[in-house]
């Protein structure tokens, strides 16, 4: 573990809260990864990501130098599309520290290099229009935004866009963003999204303008089930933001959907998704009345695998509903149906609380990979159930170093996201460690960029800068 973090004596030998030259230290490791690595393109995006973190850690003439590196980088590119690429990639990341003339400076060079049409334009056009968003000018974005030919490469942007504003806390440019968008699927959860933004700045009436747009716009998506997990996440916006009746409105049209979907394993599968949404905000009730109307038709499932799987569901929206007898119940009868998935079964026991059944199983996954996705599951579960110490061990089963360090990477963002930076310390402690023992190249650096992003997070604070 790094020498940088602030001990705490009364932790033991465990780090206490990560410091400025803990992430600085993991940003020198960060660049030496960086300088390694093969591929020009992933190397100037690590690079320029390495030098938005050095400023926001404070350290000013370490982010320029970096930046002239990034941008020399770029500049001796060959191909116009990727060069403008990329320059458009640094302009995104000079604007995010507030180098906006920088940034301008950097966009009208990528528009100088960026081909006028064809396929290799849309990648370059993607690039400078979210640079231009960044920079301040979301309807400049949108406009580079519509000259890119291909529907969903453009749907794409204008979503990144949307995105950006909405970073910004610019919401009715996001909201304009989200509009531009042409494909449902992309469109809705897009509007859901700044919905929840908007809840969490208080902006009620924006929130529930856009939450009117997801409504309209869910309608036209293709998919039945999706269809109906869309509407979950936009029955929980409203839930959170206090639009009782609507979110009233939206449940029952979710439930009746779910209902008519006509094949049984993609029915159970969402009315279950339903009955666990329900029980996680507190409808236990209503969670329950769910499990109930779908619990028999799971029993029923001729195919032994698939039955295993809804039970698996069920069982997880048991516990969300408050019901862990019968959530153990279901597990049980998954295990007994012929050709159950360890990886579901594994997962299953994780949510109910059941460790060891769950690191006993995982072990029945076929393939190091597959095994290490599963782990990855399991210690999310058990981190937003508050087991961090069981989170942290169960990723020390895993095969690969990189997976690891991902799975730790999501437990410290989980603990920093709620403002606990000092249990956050030990799992990313251990994500640098592991990610010192990924090979050199572009899956280190990125390994540590991400570390370094949330040790900057405890010690100055999301989205502030050190002085």
């Amino acid at each position: 573990m790094s020498e940088a973090y602030k001990t705490d004596p009364s932790r033991g030998s465990l780090p206490g809260v990560p410091s400025l030259p803990a992430a600085r230290a993991t940003l020198a490791q960060a660049a030496r990864a960086a300088d390694t690595m093969e591929d020009p393109s992933g190397q100037i995006a690590v690079r320029a990501a390495i030098a938005g973190l050095h400023h926001r850690a404070g350290d000013g003439p370490g982010a320029a130098r970096m930046m002239a590196l990034v941008l020399d980088g770029a500049r001796e590119l060959p191909e116009p599309a990727v060069r403008a690429a990329a320059l458009g990639g640094i302009a995104q990341a000079q604007a995010e520290t507030g180098e906006c003339q920088g940034a301008q400076a950097t966009i009208a060079e990528a528009v100088a290099a960026a081909p006028a049409a064809g396929d290799e334009a849309a990648r370059a056009l993607g690039a400078i229009a979210e640079a231009r968003a960044a920079a301040g000018d979301v309807a400049g974005g949108l406009a580079t935004a519509q000259a890119i030919g291909k529907g969903r490469e453009r749907d794409g942007t204008r979503t990144a866009i949307a995105f950006i504003a909405q970073a910004g806390r610019r919401f009715r440019e996001a909201l304009s963003a989200c509009r531009a968008i042409e494909d449902c699927d992309l469109r809705t959860p897009c509007l859901w999204s700044l919905a929840r933004a908007q809840v969490a700045a208080r902006d009620a009436v924006g929130a529930a303008r856009s939450l009117a747009d997801a409504l309209a716009s869910v309608r036209g998506v293709a998919n039945e089930a999706d269809r109906v997990e869309m509407l979950v996440e936009i029955w929980k916006v409203q839930f959170a933001g206090g639009f009782t009746a609507g979110a009233g409105r939206t449940m029952e049209e979710a439930l009746a959907l779910a209902r008519a979907i006509g094949d049984v394993d993609d029915q159970v599968c969402v009315l279950a998704y339903i009955a666990r949404n329900q029980g996680g905000r507190g409808e236990r009730a209503a969670a329950l009345r769910t499990v109930a109307s779908v619990l028999g038709v799971a029993r029923g499932i001729a195919d032994g695998r698939a039955r295993a799987s809804a039970l698996c569901s069920i069982a997880m929206a048991q516990v969300q509903s408050g019901d862990r007898a019968a959530a153990l119940r279901s597990v049980a009868a998954a295990e007994d149906a012929a050709g159950a998935d360890p990886h579901d079964l594994a997962v299953a026991q994780a949510f109910t609380g059941d460790d060891r059944a769950a690191r006993a199983t995982v072990h029945r996954v076929a393939g190091p990979s597959e095994r290490d996705e599963a782990l990855a599951e399991i210690s999310g579960i058990q981190c937003r159930a508050n087991r961090v110490a069981e989170a942290v061990a169960t990723t020390r089963g895993m095969a690969s170093p990189g997976a690891r360090c991902g799975a730790l990477v999501r437990i410290g963002d989980v603990l920093v996201r709620d403002g606990d930076c000092g249990r956050a310390a030990e799992p990313l402690a251990l994500a640098e460690e592991a990610a010192g023992a990924i090979g050199e190249g572009t899956e280190r650096a990125r390994a540590l960029v991400r570390v370094a992003r949330l040790q900057l997070d405890c010690a100055v604070g999301r989205g502030r800068v050190a002085g």
